[in-house]
């Protein structure tokens, strides 16, 4: 088995054709059996919706790669901690007029047209999160999946996650994994069936807090608005409220906890054997 993790540009102009070069020896000779009766290929992807985009059976969701990795380190553990909650919400979302994530935009957009009591960053206007690189024990790894959180994260009761992917195809990122790994509630702007399928897969949704209506509603652009729309509602009512219906979930929030530890591929090709292809397609 020889497996080839694609990563950088290597899908650039990429049209879904795989060719492998036999050029040097003949292969099928320096084995034994027929190389060529056993030829198989498949696409594992992240993406949790592949098999709702393709019928091809060849391509395969596995959701829990990048999951693993991050479960696996510890580079997530962070040592600070506090009793003072004095948000409603908190959006991990750092925005600058350079991100082409038109949901990303419209949230910000949002939050400051609704006076939304949310922390977050907006670049544009010098406005920042508070970071705590000193609190990582293992390294503060800001720049590789953005591992580290902002005091006011801890200091926040609500997560408003916004995955980089939201119109069908979607996946769960560090993103998702912070506020399951950090005991925080959540609500995701993804893809549709982004919470059937954490419900498949024995994660509790917070239904005492949430309406996943929308998690169905392939239409992207109202699966946002009715998000948005929950949000709005939540910021009427006042920090005391809020909080009590988090206290109300925390008995699904400890066990999203304790079984996001659980989640790995089912895929268990050789580590040894992979190739990288980092150069670009042309």
């Amino acid at each position: 088995m020889i497996n080839l993790k694609l990563t950088g540009h290597v899908l650039d102009n990429f049209d879904g054709v795989v060719n492998i070069l036999d050029d040097k020896e003949c292969v099928n000779g320096l084995i034994s059996g027929n190389l060529y009766d056993k030829l198989k290929f498949n696409f594992y992807t992240i993406d949790i919706n592949a098999n709702r985009l393709s019928k091809n059976p060849n391509v395969i969701s596995e959701p829990w790669f990048l999951i693993y990795n991050f479960v696996t380190s510890e580079k997530f553990d962070c040592t600070y901690t506090t009793d003072v909650i004095k948000n409603k919400f908190i959006s991990l979302i750092s925005w600058s007029s350079d991100d082409r994530k038109k949901h990303r935009k419209k949230l910000i957009e949002f939050i400051e047209q609704n006076s939304i009591d949310c922390c977050y960053s907006n670049l544009e206007n010098k406005k920042t999160l508070t970071e705590l690189s000193e609190y990582y024990p293992n390294g503060y790894y800001k720049d590789n999946f953005d591992y580290g959180i902002p005091r006011e994260y801890f200091e926040s009761c609500i997560d408003i996650v916004t995955e980089s992917l939201v119109e069908f195809s979607t996946h769960f990122s560090e993103k998702t994994y912070k506020p399951i790994f950090y005991k925080k509630p959540f609500i995701t702007i993804a893809g549709p069936y982004y919470y059937e399928t954490l419900s498949d897969y024995g994660f509790e949704l917070y239904d005492e807090i949430f309406d996943y209506g929308f998690d169905s509603e392939e239409n992207y652009e109202k699966r946002i608005d009715n998000i948005l729309m929950q949000i709005k509602e939540l910021n009427s009512l006042s920090l005391r409220e809020i909080k009590s219906l988090c206290e109300k979930v925390k008995s699904k929030i400890d066990h999203n906890y304790d079984h996001i530890k659980k989640q790995k591929p089912k895929f268990s090709g050789p580590r040894e054997r992979v190739v990288i292809l980092k150069e670009r397609i042309s």
